[in-house]
């Protein structure tokens, strides 16, 4: 990464006993003003893709460009279906 940005872990747990489609799942951070950052794709990002197999877990890697300055707080919302309510975190990043 060059540049001001912030990497973010994100695991998911599929306790259900179906198969869960990770290329609906929507990672999402705004800056302490609102603003949404925006994604990078470059390494070290590594976004859910494929299937998660029922009763599993998996973890992706999300980098948004966001100034130092503007990290407390941030948000962050996760989605991965339309049909559940989407998972938002806010707190202060370094």
């Amino acid at each position: 990464m060059s540049g001001p940005a912030l990497e973010l872990g994100v695991r998911i747990d599929n306790g259900s006993a179906h198969a869960l489609d990770l290329g609906n799942v929507i990672v999402a951070l705004q800056d302490s003003a609102g603003a949404p950052a925006d994604p990078m794709s470059a390494s070290p990002a590594h976004p859910f893709r494929g299937t998660l197999a029922a009763h599993s877990h998996a973890t992706g890697i999300y980098v948004f460009t966001i100034p130092t300055a503007s990290r407390k707080p941030v948000t962050v919302s996760v989605s991965y279906t339309t049909a559940a309510p989407v998972v938002v975190f806010v707190g202060n990043a370094p």
